[in-house]
């Protein structure tokens, strides 16, 4: 026994042993070959990333130990930098570059239990390279052991997870790493705001020996826009170490202690891990802001308010702005162009928030002069909704407004500046309204509101308090909402309404609100009421209150509009969320009272309604219109415009009218409330990004009225609200793992132009009015890796211009008759995706790529041609093609059905559908079945080709969007006279005389979702006429090959921006007796080849499927993606963003596109939701055909599993779960 003890003690020392030993052993020296390579990309179209490597050898030697502790010593013995090339794909060294001039000098890391507890570097070298060489030694800590530890590394201090496989292998797992002092900033508000992912992991193999011989390392970073889920940037950067095989010795340090060893260390400095970090500019220099200002001088005039021209000049100014001196602002407000523009510039100044910015401002306003008095309200109200305030702005106002130091008209949006930037700041202080300075404003509005002896001074401070929303304010606004006159309740409610919902969850504050919408104590103002009412549907009511808001529809209350308001919004309410419809369903069905038309058919007007301002790729935008009625004449009406994302959503824009007494002039009516101001007013107001500004007045009193009407005030288009200002704000900077850094930021802005007219008649008594939103949207996303030897940036720019424009129309020469139009024009979205690579040192940039606009689609069928006949035959014949499949795209077999003939096929191929095979025998020029087609999903198309194929796209196709080009039937010879290569040579010289029209192109670039399809029929003549093995044959495929180069370097030329796909295929093949229509493999295996914007190049495929095949393509190991031909249409509705057509039966060929995970995923959710509701329709007409007692067992279990898997997909959607979306699809 005694002896068994010894024997164990003696194993585990020398496991303690081997553990100390196992990587590194004492005297023993490693090279390691080591390469770096970063990608970076915008987010949708992945393909041609600013791409640069390093590589290098860098020896590892274990210089001393005692117990836990040893010195490792590094030497970085060579090192070159490599950019790929944007033409050849291939890598170049750059010869130039600084770390040609690296120093094989030593650095070292002191090891105290597998962790460095010191690093020692140069103390004369580039910061760059040092950061370098601290993301080599980060590298080569690490535990062997499972669990969490707290590291500190290049990247800064991390929570780090190690997973241990195996003996032979083990992983490092980055969860997150703090920024420090790094300068960071970020939008709160969710829509508004970035999502940056990081992702970072380490493998470990170990030898047998315990020997590390190879290190993967992989880091990524997907930064998104949340508003715009295609737009985004991805940095990605892998790490490999590989051990050499030779292993040498090294000489050991002689010393007793680390601090005796850290002095036998030459010329080197102790340092922290942590990579130093600079902001600098691209290029070596920063933009200069007098320049900036002249080269967007144009685009800031006052005629492009409202466009995206001046939201784009906006946010390049207020980037540079920031960092701009006061006397540079100074000198550009003072200078001709700065006069010229000088709104505009007050919007950026705003922005920018700046203490500087704000007294060069100010020093250029003249506060107290009435001339300058909607400059200075523009400036105002910028600050108002600006996302960087700063507290000495805040205090410098304060101190305007005490000393009265401005015109009068201009108190109002003095308090509201004041209060919405005070809430702002708290909000970046993490909603902290008991900070010293947030109290301190807080206590000055408040203290303003009790001193208030008139109506207008209350008003225009319980507007302030809204835009504070501080909560310990709560209480005083109830108070005035309780216990004021019927103005001063409804504005005290306005300003409860502006809080976040998530404040009013509690039983007391829900008791308030019924109140004042049941009118439990007291009388309330109807507005007051429907404001009430709001803020309770807001909340998740319960299925009791539910019952109680809905019997009120039967109570005795005449204020029947506020009947008719509650019903809308209850109706709105149940289609915007499945809890209020199921709520509604059951009261409705289970109460008869209820169920009754003089319960849901009010009689009031007043409306709610919500339609989609924008969907994808735009931002999901809403327009929620509600509109409460008194007496027949509108009292107060919100237009609201709001971006969602998830269950969040941020209002941008609301217009707001109101108006009062304009009753009378209907002649009242049963529900009046005498207690009501009948005082004849009207007026507007607006809510920018939740901020309440000052109300515009239209005219106060009926005597002004009336001077409004006999003047014509307002017959021309006059501007209400003209504005630049801030969306997107994020700033953030990221240690990487090889040492550089990346810098993030991103920057939106809106531009607004609101304009209005009315023309009112007395003589043919009738009324027009227009109101006119202009709005144009630019945001800006970069992400710039950096450091002394290289710097790449991918940067995408978003400008669209969505309008809205409301007209109206009422005649009062009889019955009153009122016609309310709301028109929304069409929007183009454009996108323009930069992506550069420069290395500091040299005159030219290796790498600049620039795409713009949107997402076009470019299809090639040649009609007749098989799968052999291409890749086996006659690819050395095709050298375009050839080079297509070889290295730009994807190629494989498209495997088509019975009847292989050209009608069935092209459906196949556009619609999803395998059409009948009687239908070849109907006819070719009709549509026998009624069907859905990618062309009829697009924006616009055009086609080329035969007058058999082309047509049948068109019939039943919508509006004018698909445009057909056909050769006279004739043409079509099958007899072996004339030359089947004419067919074909028709077809490319139109497509080519279209492409060089600059009308058309102009057409193609301001239009997304664009197909332009050519029906090459040559091939099939000849294959039928000359057999496919034939000389006229290959001929004619020579042709076809010159032509797709050739329209595919005129579209690439036309259309600079990487945004078109391009496809070529077949609907059928044919046998070597040139006849089809059966099913020889000959006839049904055709060529699918795909390059181009969203689709992936197997060249840069790191991982491919267990199962991928693979085919000899001239003497290269090519993978073939094959499919079936119904999954092309799902594929082409993908690559253009639009659903897949409703009939179709295709399964998405995934594996085809270069796109994000969310993107992919979704699809894929919408193409399998497709095909069950396609099984449910089918499988339904066949119940409807069965007795019950026939239906079979294994029916019911297909038809709850399609249920499930319906389900399923749903939760996996709101959970964001995309990778479980596309396995379960």
């Amino acid at each position: 026994m005694e002896k068994l003890q010894k024997n164990l003690i003696s194993i585990i020392i020398l496991v303690v042993l081997f553990k100390l030993s196992e990587s590194f052993k004492l005297g023993s020296e490693y090279t390691y070959s080591f390469t770096n390579e970063v990608n970076s990309s915008n987010l949708f179209n992945q393909s041609n990333p600013a791409t640069y490597k390093l590589e290098g050898n860098i020896n590892v030697a274990n210089i001393w130990r005692d117990g836990d502790q040893s010195v490792l010593q590094f030497r970085l013995i060579s090192i070159k930098l490599l950019t790929k090339s944007q033409k050849t794909g291939e890598f170049d060294e750059r010869s130039s570059s600084i770390l040609g001039n690296v120093s094989p000098k030593p650095f070292y890391a002191v090891m105290n239990d597998g962790l460095v507890s010191s690093s020692y570097f140069e103390e004369t070298e580039d910061e760059s390279i040092t950061n370098l060489k601290k993301a080599i030694v980060s590298f080569f800590q690490f535990k062997q052991k499972d669990g969490t530890e707290k590291e500190t590394d290049v990247s800064g201090v991390c929570d780090v997870s190690y997973i241990v496989w195996d003996t032979n292998k083990f992983s490092k797992t980055k969860l997150h790493c703090r920024l420090g002092l790094l300068p960071q900033h970020q939008r709160l508000d969710t829509p508004l705001g970035i999502t940056v992912v990081p992702f970072s992991n380490t493998e470990y193999l170990k030898g047998l020996d315990g020997t590390i011989k190879r290190i993967e390392g992989q880091e990524c970073h997907l930064v998104r826009v949340n508003a715009y889920p295609r737009v985004g940037t991805i940095v990605n950067s892998t790490f490999n170490f590989e051990l050499n095989e030779a292993i040498g010795k090294s000489e050991l340090l002689q010393c007793d202690s680390i601090e005796e060893c850290v002095k036998l260390m030459k010329n080197v400095k102790e340092s922290d891990l942590i990579s130093k970090v600079e902001k600098s500019c691209q290029d070596g220099k920063c933009y200069n802001l007098v320049q900036e200002v002249k080269r967007f001088k144009d685009d800031l005039k006052n005629t492009e308010i409202g466009n995206p021209a001046s939201a784009k000049g906006f946010i390049s100014l207020v980037q540079v702005g920031r960092s701009a001196k006061a006397e540079t602002w100074h000198r550009i407000l003072n200078s001709k162009t700065g006069k010229e523009i000088r709104p505009q510039l007050l919007d950026i100044l705003a922005a920018v928030q700046s203490y500087d910015a704000f007294k060069e401002a100010i020093a250029a306003l003249q506060l107290d002069d009435e001339d300058d008095f909607n400059d200075a309200e523009r400036y105002l109200q910028g600050l108002s909704v600006g996302t960087r305030p700063d507290t000495k702005v805040i205090e410098a106002l304060i101190k305007i407004a005490q000393n009265n130091s401005y015109y009068t008209k201009l108190e109002d949006t003095l308090m509201q500046t004041i209060a919405s930037m005070t809430h702002r700041h708290a909000r970046l202080l993490g909603d902290d309204y008991q900070n010293g300075f947030v109290s301190e404003v807080t206590n000055f509005l408040t203290d303003a509101l009790d001193a208030c002896e008139s109506d207008e001074c209350k008003l225009m401070y319980l507007r302030a308090l809204g835009n504070l929303k501080a909560p310990n304010t709560i209480s005083k606004l109830f108070t005035f909402a309780q216990q004021g006159s019927y103005k001063i309740s409804t504005q005290a409610v306005k300003a409860l309404k502006q809080f976040p919902v998530s404040f009013w969850n509690t039983a007391e504050f829900r008791s308030k609100f019924e109140d004042i919408f049941y009118q439990i104590t007291k009388k309330y103002d109807s507005s007051a009421r429907t404001l009430a009412l709001d803020i309770l549907l807001d909340l998740k009511l319960n299925i009791h209150e539910m019952t109680r808001l809905v019997n009120y529809l039967l109570s005795n209350d005449k204020a029947f509009e506020i009947k008719q308001y509650l019903l809308q919004k209850l109706q709105l309410n149940a289609v915007q969320s499945d809890y209020y419809e199921h709520a509604m369903k059951l009261l409705v069905k289970y109460d008869k009272k209820i169920n009754n038309y003089h319960v849901l058919g009010q009689k009031g007007m007043s409306t709610a309604i919500m339609r989609d301002f924008s969907r994808t790729p735009s931002f999901n935008g809403s327009l929620l219109s509600v509109q409460e009625i008194k007496d027949g004449v509108l009292k107060r009406g919100n237009a609201d415009i709001y971006v969602r994302t998830g269950d969040e959503k941020f209002s941008i824009f609301t217009l707001g009218l109101f108006g009062n007494g304009l009753s009378s002039f209907m002649g009242g009516s049963d529900d009046s409330d005498p207690d009501e101001d009948t005082t004849v007013t009207a007026g507007m107001e607006l809510y920018l990004q939740g901020t309440a500004m000052r109300p515009l007045v239209f005219f106060s009193g009926q005597g002004e009225l009336m001077g409004h009407v006999w003047s014509g005030t307002a017959s021309e288009p006059t501007p209400a609200y003209q504005a630049i200002s801030t969306l997107q704000d994020h700033e953030e900077i990221i240690r990487l793992q090889n040492g550089a850094h990346l810098e993030i930021s991103a920057l939106g802005a809106v531009s607004i132009d609101l304009n209005g007219q009315i023309s009112i008649s007395l003589w043919n008594r009738n009324a027009e009015t227009k109101v006119a939103q202009n709005t144009g949207f630019a945001t800006s996303i970069k992400s710039e890796v950096i450091s002394s030897y290289i710097q790449t940036k991918v940067e995408e720019l978003i400008e669209e211009r969505p309008c809205l424009n409301l007209d109206s129309s009422i005649d009062f020469s009889g019955t009153v008759a009122l016609c309310l139009q709301l028109h929304q024009p069409s929007t183009t979205l454009k996108s323009t995706v930069t992506k550069s690579l420069n290395v500091p040192g040299t005159s030219k940039n290796p790498f600049v790529s620039k795409a713009t606009t949107t997402y076009k689609l470019v299809i090639f069928v040649a009609d007749g041609l098989r799968a052999e006949s291409l890749y086996e035959a006659h690819l050395n014949d095709t050298p375009f093609l050839a080079d297509v499949i070889l290295n730009k795209g994807l190629s494989g077999i498209s495997h088509t059905r019975v009847p292989t003939e050209s009608r069935p096929g092209h459906i196949a191929l556009f619609a999803g559908l395998y059409e009948d095979p009687s239908a070849i025998f109907k006819g070719w020029q009709e549509n026998i079945v009624e069907f859905d087609h990618i062309f009829n999903r697009s924006s616009l198309s055009y086609s080329w080709g035969s007058p058999d194929i082309v047509p049948l796209f068109a019939k039943g196709s919508s509006g004018e969007k698909l445009k057909t080009f056909s050769y006279d039937p004739n043409e079509e010879d099958f007899s072996g006279q004339s030359d089947t290569k004419l067919l074909d040579e028709w077809v490319f010289e139109r497509v080519k005389s279209f492409l060089l029209d600059k009308e058309n192109i102009e057409i193609l670039k301001n239009n997304d979702k664009v197909i332009l399809f050519l029906h090459l029929l040559g091939l099939d003549t000849a294959g039928h006429v000359h057999k496919p093995n034939s000389k006229k044959f290959l001929e004619n495929l020579i042709v076809v090959d010159k032509g797709v180069q050739e329209i595919y370097k005129l579209v690439e030329e036309s259309i600079p921006d990487n945004r078109t796909a391009f496809l070529f295929t077949s609907d059928h093949g044919m046998t070597d007796r040139g006849s089809h229509g059966d099913g020889h493999h000959f006839e049904t295996e055709t060529p699918i080849i795909a390059w181009g914007a969203g689709l992936k190049n197997w060249n840069f495929v790191k991982y491919f499927a267990h199962n991928q095949l693979f085919y000899h393509i001239m003497n290269k190991l090519v993978p073939r993606f094959d499919l079936e031909q119904g999954d092309v249409a799902p594929l082409l509705a993908s690559l253009i963003g639009v659903p897949v057509p409703v009939n179709n039966f295709g399964r998405l060929p995934y594996a085809y596109l270069n796109m994000s995970t969310e993107f992919i995923a979704n699809a894929l959710r919408n193409n399998a939701l497709q095909l069950l509701q396609q099984y449910k329709k089918l499988y339904g007409r066949t119940r409807q055909k069965k007795f019950m007692y026939f239906v079979s067992d294994e029916e019911y279990r297909i038809e709850n599993r399609v249920g499930k898997m319906e389900y399923l997909l749903k939760q996996s959607y709101k959970a964001k779960k995309y990778e479980e979306i596309v396995r379960k699809s």
